[in-house]
């Protein structure tokens, strides 16, 4: 059984717009980045961490890679669902509400539809377990694609997943088969320790 732990990347300098699609981590991003670091390294006795090119994402994987002592690699497939980015807020609402409720043929203009992610994240993680089926993969990504991927694709009923998201720094841990198929397997546990009701988790 591959252990597959997931890393939505950590609070960001600004929201992520037209004005400024690639924002760094802010600083409560960089301390979150570091207790995630802390969190990993009790989990994960052979990590293999692999991020998301975006910048919030890939800073978020180089603070955890250097506590954990390992190198990051990239992966394209790890980008947050097509088009998000570009929307304004009240779009990205209307379209998260018709997420949740399973529906794959939403997605914003110009980018993916909700299906279209879910292939996305089935592929890419099948490729990766196939990959690296001795280590413990660390994917650092971003909120919308990974709890849409857990929360569609697994066996378990995540309600605190689809009522809140995911929260920045939110480690969740997946326990799947050799190759992962429709059903990934079962989410062992997702860290609550980076819960903060006093700041809200938007998707991106």
């Amino acid at each position: 059984m591959t252990r597959v732990l997931f890393v939505r990347h950590c609070h960001p300098s600004s929201a992520v717009s037209r004005a400024c699609p690639d924002p760094p981590l802010s600083s409560l991003g960089v301390r979150q980045a570091r207790a995630a670091a802390t969190r990993l390294d009790m989990r994960a006795a052979r990590p293999r961490l692999v991020s998301s090119p975006a910048r919030r994402s890939h800073q978020t994987a180089r603070i955890i890679g250097a506590l954990l002592g390992v190198e990051v690699s990239i992966c394209p497939h790890l980008s947050e669902i097509r088009g998000a980015g570009a929307a304004d807020q009240a779009s990205r609402d209307a379209i998260s509400r018709r997420w949740r409720s399973g529906d794959r043929a939403a997605g914003h203009p110009g980018g993916e539809t909700l299906g279209e992610a879910l292939t996305r994240f089935a592929g890419v993680l099948c490729c990766l377990v196939e990959a690296y089926p001795n280590d413990d993969l660390i994917l650092v990504s971003h909120g919308a694609f990974v709890a849409m991927g857990l929360l569609h694709l697994c066996e378990h009923d995540l309600d605190l997943l689809n009522t809140s998201g995911l929260v920045h720094g939110a480690t969740p841990e997946l326990e799947t088969f050799p190759c992962p198929t429709a059903k990934l397997g079962r989410v062992h546990t997702w860290n609550p320790e980076s819960v903060n009701l006093a700041h809200p988790a938007p998707f991106l």
